[in-house]
């Protein structure tokens, strides 16, 4: 959820399956991202630059955090998981639901 302190705050575990997202909420920002249906369970949402200014739905791209979290404002950091080319993911939230965003690093 948008907090006002210019941050998105995630509750852990929960979270949209982005089918479900994207059936509701279409992305609305194509110059900055796209949808990859092929490499996961589900439709993947990809960052094609590598620092959007806004998230897939025309919103300032803003830092986020864990709701219980540290306080630091994070932005991509690296996943330990890696689902195809994508090695990078950050947060942003829909209804104060969380939706993980991915991007490849080079």
């Amino acid at each position: 959820m948008r907090d006002k302190r210019d941050r998105v705050l995630i509750d852990g575990g929960i979270s949209w399956q982005a089918d479900k997202l994207l059936e509701k909420y279409p992305i609305e920002n194509i110059k900055e991202w796209k949808i990859d249906g092929t490499s996961n369970r589900y439709p993947m949402i990809v960052s094609t630059i590598e620092n959007p200014v806004n998230d897939p739905w025309n919103r300032p791209t803003l830092p986020w955090n864990f709701n219980q979290g540290d306080g630091n404002k994070y932005n991509w950091i690296a996943s330990s998981m890696h689902v195809k080319e994508y090695t990078y993911f950050r947060y942003t939230s829909i209804k104060e639901t969380a939706i993980k965003l991915w991007q490849k690093k080079k």
